[in-house]
């Protein structure tokens, strides 16, 4: 990425602090049918069986969800799913699918405390700054059971950029980790990565993925146990 000069950062900075209520949203909310169109068809058959092989049934928070194709696919094959977006246009789309449940929430209003089995955050904390993201995850992981299993999907890259209005977060094999290491009731499972096609053109697109148990609570700080 190239550098920022002193006006350009201050103005990137500006825009960090207000996206959850700007230029973010604002494009999902213009450009719903379209990314809808785009994102329908994506092949998500190996997250779908990671997650699956540790939450095979349950109920399901699809935190993020975007026009709901997971939504879709995890009511489809039994689940309870309650999905989120803080989009307004995302919603509604989501809410086309039958038995379909969303409500338009911000990663910062969701109050759940030991409901879900699972957490699906697929693509959607990379829209916050680090320092939200990790808040994020505090509050969904609150929002999981003990013992519960959340998944999360990162853009693999450096810092972060401004991208046709959308605030984008990239992580590294390293920075990953910053997402939920400050929780002591998460252990990691699970890291890999993938690659999907590049919604605008230009090839695929590097994903970091991980999948995160919330310990028993009998577990304490200290628990030491190691990710496959």
């Amino acid at each position: 990425m190239a550098e920022l000069g002193e006006h350009d950062a201050a103005k990137s900075s500006k825009k960090s602090c207000t996206f959850e209520k700007d230029a973010t949203i604002r494009f999902y909310d213009l450009h719903a049918e379209v990314y809808a169109n785009k994102t329908v068809f994506l092949d998500l058959t190996d997250a779908y069986a990671q997650f699956r092989e540790f939450v095979p049934s349950g109920r399901i928070l699809d935190a993020g969800c975007g026009a709901g194709r997971d939504t879709r696919f995890f009511i489809e094959n039994g689940y309870v799913v309650i999905a989120f977006d803080a989009s307004r246009e995302m919603v509604r789309k989501c809410q086309e699918y039958p038995h379909a449940y969303c409500l338009q929430r911000s990663f910062s209003e969701i109050t759940f405390k030991e409901e879900f089995d699972g957490v699906w955050a697929c693509a959607s904390l990379l829209h916050l700054p680090q320092d939200k993201a990790r808040l994020a995850v505090t509050r969904l992981t609150t929002s999981l059971k003990p013992e519960g299993v959340m998944f999360v999907s990162v853009k693999h890259g450096e810092g972060n950029r401004w991208e046709k209005d959308r605030y984008f977060e990239f992580y590294n094999d390293e920075t990953i980790h910053r997402l939920f290491d400050h929780d002591p009731r998460l252990k990691l499972i699970k890291l890999w990565n993938s690659t999907a096609p590049d919604l605008n053109g230009g090839g695929d697109v590097k994903w970091l993925n991980a999948l995160l148990r919330r310990r028993s609570h009998r577990f304490a700080k200290t628990e030491t146990e190691k990710p496959s």
